[in-house]
């Protein structure tokens, strides 16, 4: 997807939704197909450009009339899109001979900002730009296939918390590998659109805690969720028993464990003032305040609702 710099985990929960994506559209049969394809799905084409510099398209489907469709998926808005795009083009077209349609698939949560052409007076090229939330979740997220209900939960009116459970328990009906992994894929791709808390806590109440705590991919995702929720549930008493809560409050309660949180909760019932709360850790929150607090950011900060 994105191609631009970014930090190291976001850029990796990216590349990650990026290969979600790809397997859940080649997964998702003809519910998922007829959303971007003209005429059926002969094949899916992996081609791999011979440079110093690999290039890799992310999906190049040969349809049944033979026409070639180019599919990239974009988490942000790459204000140089349409010329890797057209750097694609002429690569699939020299090594095919083929003349590809182009679509480049917004996933991100921002406003789509990116043109889709470039105009220049000795050249002239456009693709197709294609804001998933402009197409309907509604059939994808009824679809009987798990792969097209996914899919779904990034469109139109998709990422909502009823169709989130709806996925849930699709997927608990799953058994074996294919419930491990329809729920990491849908695990990373709500990311793109809710808090790693919103998820953790609607998984839970499906009976999904242990599963995704014992999965390799998804533990640390646990982890952040349980932490941040916890974080939100003190901040919210602190305030309604204290008031405005002073930063060194708020950078502690960034950046604090799980564990942490727990034990802070249990002082804040006989506690009269937030330094009996916080007794242990005021000094070294204010100095992280002073410099910032920055390191308080979750990965669900990656520009998730």
């Amino acid at each position: 997807m994105t191609k631009t710099k970014t930090q190291p985990r976001a850029r990796a929960a990216r590349i990650n939704s990026d290969a979600v994506l790809k397997e859940l559209l080649q997964a998702g049969g003809p519910p998922v197909w007829r959303v971007f394809f003209k005429g059926g799905v002969k094949r899916f084409l992996n081609i791999e450009f011979p440079s110093t510099k690999t290039r890799r398209v992310d999906l190049l489907v040969e349809e049944t009339d033979g026409a070639l469709t180019h599919l990239e998926f974009q988490g942000d808005n790459d204000l140089h899109m349409p010329w890797r795009e057209l750097e694609y083009y002429a690569l699939i077209f020299l090594q095919t001979g083929k003349m590809p349609r182009q679509i480049v698939i917004y996933v991100g949560r921002g406003k789509l900002r990116m043109t889709a052409r470039i105009e220049h007076p000795q050249l002239k090229f456009e693709y197709i730009l294609l804001d998933i939330r402009t197409i309907d979740a509604a059939p994808l997220i009824a679809s009987g296939e798990i792969e097209a209900n996914i899919i779904g939960f990034l469109c139109g009116n998709g990422a909502t918390r009823a169709n989130l459970r709806r996925i849930l328990r699709n997927i608990c009906r799953l058994e074996g590998n294919r419930r491990r992994d329809a729920l990491t894929q849908l695990a990373l791709v709500a990311g793109l659109r809710v808090k790693e808390e919103v998820f953790i806590k609607e998984a839970t109440e499906m009976g999904l805690e242990a599963e995704i705590k014992n999965n390799l991919v998804l533990s640390g995702f646990y982890d952040r969720g349980r932490q941040a929720e916890g974080a939100k549930m003190l901040q919210l008493q602190l305030r309604k028993k204290f008031g405005e809560l002073p930063e060194w409050v708020l950078s502690y309660l960034q950046t604090a464990k799980t564990q942490e949180l727990e034990e802070a909760g249990e002082r804040f019932v006989d506690a009269t003032t937030l330094e009996e709360i916080f007794r242990k850790t005021k000094n070294g929150a204010s100095k992280k305040a002073r410099r910032g607090g920055s390191t308080g950011q979750l990965v669900a900060r990656r520009g998730h609702s």
